[in-house]
This record gives structure tokens, C-alpha cells and sequence, in this order.
């Protein structure tokens, strides 16, 4: 067994410290402010915002100025916070007083220690896992003398002040780097990207109608051959006895005229998505366990979440149940681009293009999917067009008037968004070249930002690590030991029920 510090002593969490259990209803409290889950950000024990009480009616956990929020909900968010001022907070919230043995500050920083965030978060499974405090009653703490306490917050506030300040540096510099990206792609979508190459190659510009003439040509080379070949699968699965799924008839892709959008005498275009991309369909979204372990020959179905501005994950994914026969017609291929069409109003419209992927994975009901005319507009390029300020202020219109919580886009309406692009098939070589470079170059950079933040988190975990092991100040041979401590609190408790019972009698 390893030694106990001078003066600390261990035993269960619960020996130490009890919840508040406090509840009150927000009509007695009006005056307050109310603390929720999403008021508390993840990992960094800051308080983002609140509410007041009175627009709220459900009994609330009553918390006093300094006591500590423990998010019972969904542990591994390690959601802990110590408000400053009186108010009521969220039931999923476990409210902790300090008391003459544990130190309240002390107490939020043990409760925001990896090794705790872990065993939490083992204690239950499931999409909402919820931890009681009769399951981490027990958990074994090692608790120092009162006045230690108070060194050791004071120690670790001090380093944790040195390692924020570099922190904010970094997080506006990550706030730079957006804005740079999205002033970058207002340029290059006004032309003013490409102005001087314009200029320096006027006399060898593709001329729009020419270009428009031949590519509806090639659409209705393409249909012609896809008609035929529908018209001989119609014949073969009715000569078969209609057996298996009717072929689907191909649609004609719509014909491309000037009068349907803008052309400018920088040979711009500005067209609704309708003209550039093919049909534009969903997925499945079946009931899948998201826990289940996935294997290489196994049938998945794609998270919402794998759909990022200009990036896609092959790997937020879901297991397709073994008793469930898959789609392969709607397995995601190269080449498709994919939109969140349902969800938070800020995770909706977004769009990415799927440049590779692992094979098995089908397209969910909550994302659309379509594929543009890479005769008429690079596939890079439109992806970057769809992420541009303009047209994501066109998708952010299609959500007014739409509930937050119900937001869903209808996929005529995203089909009229306006895409503007040069014709020129150069000149978009052009803007993806100068794109593909400096968007790459700001994603290094904010990638190093990212690093250095985790490595600043891993650092303020190692000073937690020390500071609850009796490393991180030294321990003084005047303070009173906490088993000294302890021992009088066990007596006072052991002697509170005679002296209860002594009063009884006597009435």
C-alpha cells in the first residue's frame, strides 16, 4: 500500500461530503438565475450562460453562492462548475457544499481529474448514461488537511491562470483563422480572387453559350443512353415475371438557359443548384445500436455528425443490425456530395463532398445526397461554392420561421439556392488551385492550434494528478491531520442520535 502524505487521510466519498439535495420551485425563486446542462461548458469548468428562473417550471436543485454543480448526465462531458452567486439549477445537476472537512474548490477541481471523469463514465451505458451519487459513494478519495486544501486550490489557480492566458491567445487566433476562411471564400465567389488571372487571360476565356450548348448536348447524349438502357431493364423484369424491384425510370436533368439565372460580362454565372447537380435523394435511418463494434465486412449507416463543413468522416458510423438486409442503392460512392437536411439549426444545411470512403456505409434518412454536372463546374469548386458566405446565408434563409427544434429543409427549396461560379473552366482550375493552398495552409495551422490546446488540457489533468497525490505543495506538520479531523466529525455524528433520543424522553 502507498504511503498517505503527512495529515491526509482516505476513505469513501461519501464519508466526506454529502449532496445538498436541495429542491425549490422557480415561481418561489423568480429572482434567481438558473443554471442548465448546456450553461456549462464541457471539460473547462466555465459557466456560459444562464436563464432566469422564472422561465422555468419544473422543481429545481437550490445551490448557494461557491457550492459545486456536478452534471450527472452524460459524465465523460465532465460538465463541474462553482457559480458565484445563489441560484436553482438543473435536476441533472448534483449540488456539493464544502463543509469543515473538504474545501468546495477543492472538491470541483477532484471532481474534474481525469481518473474521476473515467471511473464515472464506466458506471453506466447507453445513449444517455446518468450517474447517481449512490453509485460514486464509494469512490475512494485521498483528502488532505483543510488548510492544504486551500494551498493546493490556491496552487492550482495560479498555474491554470498562466496556462488560460496562452489558451486565449490560442482560441482567437482559431477565431482569426474562421473569419480568414470565410473572407477568402466571399473573394473568390465575387471573382475577386481570380481578377488579375482574368485579365492577364481574357483572350482564351471559354465563351458561356458555346460552353452551355455543348454540355446540354452531352445531358441529352447521357439521357438518350440512360433511357435505352431503362427501357431494355423494363422489358427484362417484366420477361421475368416482375420479380425484384421495378427499374427507376431516369430523369431528364434540367435544361440549362440563361434566361434561368444571371451571366455577366465577367462570363460569371449565377444558377440555381437545380441546374448544376443530378437528383438529389435520402436515406435510411433504421434503429441501430451505436455501440456495436463494427467490423470490415459489416453493413453501417452514416452518422449525421460525419458531414462537416468541406469534410466527411468514414467513421461515425452505426452497425446495421444482422437481421436487417442492407440497401446497397444507397451506399455513398466518391463523388457525392452530402447535406445535413435535418437536426440543430446550426448542423443543418451543412455540406461536404465525399472524395474517398470504406465501402458498406449507407446513406441515413437525415442527410441528402446528390452529385453535380462535372462538365459544367468542378466538384471541388461547388463544394467551396456551397460553403461560401452567400449561399450559406441563401440556406440560412430557408430555416426562418422554422421551430428550433424542428428544422428540416425541403429539398425543392435547397435546390433553388443560387450557386455563382465562372464559366471558364480554367479560370475554375484557377480558384480550387488558389483554394486548395490557402485553406490547406489555414487547417495546418489551426490543426497546431488544436494540438497545443490538448497538450495545455493534458498539462492542467498532470497538475490535478500531482495536486490530489500531496505533490504539488508541501505539506505543513502544523496543520491539524485530516484523520484528526475526521475522527471528531464520526464522534459528533455518533453522539447527534443519543442526544436526540435523551430529547425525546424528556418530553
Amino acid at each position: 500500500m502507498t504511503e498517505l502524505p503527512m495529515g491526509w487521510v482516505k476513505g469513501p466519498f461519501s464519508e466526506f461530503i454529502q449532496p445538498r439535495g436541495e429542491k425549490a420551485a422557480p415561481s418561489d425563486h423568480s429572482d434567481l438565475k438558473f443554471i442548465g446542462m448546456d450553461h456549462v461548458e464541457p471539460h473547462t469548468m466555465r459557466i456560459i450562460g444562464s436563464v432566469p428562473a422564472s422561465e422555468m417550471k419544473s422543481s429545481a436543485a437550490r445551490f448557494y453562492k461557491h457550492d459545486v454543480l456536478y452534471g450527472r448526465l452524460r459524465p465523460y462531458l465532465n460538465k463541474v462548475a462553482q457559480p458565484k452567486f445563489d441560484g436553482l439549477a438543473s435536476a441533472e445537476f448534483i449540488v456539493f457544499g464544502g463543509n469543515e472537512l473538504v474545501d468546495a474548490s477543492f472538491l470541483r477541481y477532484r471532481l474534474n481529474s481525469r481518473d474521476f471523469v473515467n471511473f464515472a463514465n464506466h458506471l453506466n451505458e447507453g445513449d444517455r448514461p446518468r450517474v447517481s451519487f449512490d453509485q460514486f459513494g464509494n469512490y475512494e478519495l485521498l483528502i488532505p488537511p483543510l488548510n492544504e486544501q486551500r494551498r493546493i486550490v490556491e496552487k492550482i489557480e495560479a498555474m491554470f491562470e498562466r496556462i488560460d492566458k496562452g489558451g486565449e491567445s490560442l482560441r482567437a487566433a482559431k477565431a482569426t483563422l474562421a473569419l480568414y476562411r470565410q473572407s477568402l471564400l466571399k473573394s473568390a465567389f465575387e471573382g475577386r480572387l481570380t481578377a488579375d488571372w482574368r485579365a492577364q487571360n481574357a483572350d482564351s476565356l471559354d465563351d458561356p453559350k458555346t460552353l452551355l450548348a455543348r454540355i446540354q448536348h452531352e445531358r441529352d447524349t447521357r439521357y438518350k443512353a440512360a433511357f435505352e438502357d431503362w427501357q431494355t431493364a423494363l422489358t427484362e423484369w417484366r420477361d421475368g415475371g416482375e420479380k425484384g424491384k421495378k427499374p427507376t425510370k431516369p430523369k431528364r436533368a434540367p435544361e440549362i438557359r440563361f434566361e434561368n439565372g444571371e451571366v455577366d460580362a465577367r462570363n460569371w454565372g449565377k444558377f440555381p443548384l437545380d441546374v448544376l447537380i443530378s437528383e438529389m435523394n435520402q436515406g435510411w435511418s433504421p434503429k441501430c445500436n451505436g455501440n456495436d463494434s463494427i467490423g470490415p465486412e459489416d453493413w453501417t449507416i452514416v452518422k449525421t455528425t460525419a458531414v462537416q463543413h468541406r469534410k466527411y468522416s468514414d467513421t461515425a458510423l452505426k452497425r446495421l443490425p444482422k437481421n436487417l438486409k442492407p440497401r446497397p442503392e444507397i451506399e455513398i460512392q466518391a463523388g457525392d456530395f452530402l447535406m445535413t437536411r435535418k437536426g440543430p439549426r446550426v448542423r443543418t444545411g451543412v455540406v461536404c463532398l465525399v472524395r474517398k470512403t470504406r465501402a458498406r456505409i449507407m446513406l441515413c434518412d437525415t442527410v441528402y445526397r446528390f452529385r453535380c454536372d462535372d462538365h459544367l463546374i468542378y466538384p471541388p469548386l461547388l463544394e467551396y461554392a456551397l460553403n461560401s458566405p452567400d449561399t450559406l446565408r441563401e440556406i440560412d434563409a430557408l430555416k426562418a420561421g422554422i421551430s428550433e427544434s424542428g428544422i428540416s429543409l425541403n429539398h425543392g427549396k435547397v435546390r433553388s439556392v443560387r450557386v455563382s461560379f465562372p464559366f471558364d473552366r480554367a479560370e475554375q482550375a484557377e480558384i480550387t488551385r488558389i483554394l486548395d493552398a490557402r485553406l490547406d495552409a489555414a487547417d495546418k495551422m489551426e490543426a497546431e492550434i488544436d494540438a497545443t490546446l490538448t497538450r495545455a488540457d493534458a498539462l492542467r489533468q498532470s497538475i490535478l494528478k500531482q495536486a490530489f497525490a500531496g505533490k504539488l505543495v508541501p505539506q505543513d506538520p502544523t496543520d491539524e491531520p485530516a484523520a484528526t479531523h475526521l475522527a471528531r466529525i464520526r464522534a459528533e455524528r455518533a453522539q447527534a442520535p443519543r442526544a436526540r433520543k435523551q430529547n425525546v424522553a424528556h418530553e
